[in-house]
């Protein structure tokens, strides 16, 4: 459960993250480097979930039997 104040932020910045990644797939495909058939909202839908998730687990108030070394993890 996260307060309504910063759920609000949380979810301007994962709009913000996938609109920023729609952007550059729709440049993608536009210079030519994406395949043009490539359904783009779903794409960066799948990119900002792995990413979010993947720093909500290194990042996020989990135990871990280990500290993460951020020097390894950057």
């Amino acid at each position: 459960w996260v307060p309504g104040d910063l759920a609000t932020t949380i979810k301007r910045f994962e709009l913000h993250v996938l609109e920023f990644i729609m952007r550059d797939l729709r440049f993608g495909i536009k210079s030519g480097n994406i395949r043009d058939d490539l359904n783009v909202e779903f794409t960066a839908n799948l990119l900002a979930g792995a990413v979010l998730r993947t720093a909500s687990y290194y990042f996020g108030p989990y135990k871990r039997k280990k500290p993460l070394d951020t020097e390894k993890a950057t």
